[in-house]
């Protein structure tokens, strides 16, 4: 009897751990794909902006 409680709190435990990193990827994977795109853009600016002092 308590062999199976505890094991049905440890899935319960499982199951909100799992359902909150999920939450958490999906909100960092927002974030960061927004960060990434800017830093991108920022790096392709900063590029382009180089080359073009370079050339001139």
């Amino acid at each position: 009897m308590r062999q199976s409680e505890k094991q049905q709190t440890l899935l319960v435990y499982t199951a909100l751990a799992v359902f909150i990193s999920a939450i958490v990827l999906a909100i960092l994977q927002r974030y960061v794909a927004s960060f990434i795109s800017l830093l991108a853009g920022v790096v392709i600016l900063s590029y382009s902006s180089g080359s073009c002092h370079e050339k001139s």
